[in-house]
């Protein structure tokens, strides 16, 4: 990987032993060049409901419908909606297939997927607004 032009894209699947060597081998690629397609999420500490304050969480508005939900530290957004009756498409529910990727209006989301990287996200943003 050390002759790869700074252009150049990485596609990568496999296990995650795999994929840490690809990403140490290409540290000075941009982010950008970086695709990485996982078999599952990697792990992280799991919170439970007791673990986190009662107002811990945020709030979403849904511009088609009008609506404003309120969804806990401990949820994704994807549960947030689907506790709310709303019928999202989606394939793993951890983060890595991108089925529920959706455009974002306004803010800032604090992206938690494994889908892109925190490169891809501001190319992302101007896509989806032009």
């Amino acid at each position: 990987m050390a002759g790869l032009a700074r252009h150049a894209r990485v596609y990568c699947c496999g296990p995650v032993p795999l994929m840490q060597a690809i990403q140490a081998c290409g540290a000075g690629l941009p982010a950008q060049a970086w695709h990485f397609e996982w078999f599952s999420a990697p792990s992280k500490t799991q919170e439970t409901a007791a673990d986190v304050p009662a107002s811990a969480g945020f709030w979403i508005d849904l511009a088609r419908s009008g609506q404003s939900l309120f969804v806990p530290d401990t949820q994704s957004i994807l549960k947030g909606l689907e506790h709310h009756g709303h019928e999202v498409p989606f394939s793993c529910h951890e983060g890595i297939c991108g089925t529920c990727e959706t455009a974002v209006c306004s803010g800032d989301p604090d992206h938690r997927d494994c889908t892109r990287t925190r490169g891809h996200l501001p190319a992302l943003r101007a896509a989806r607004m032009a």
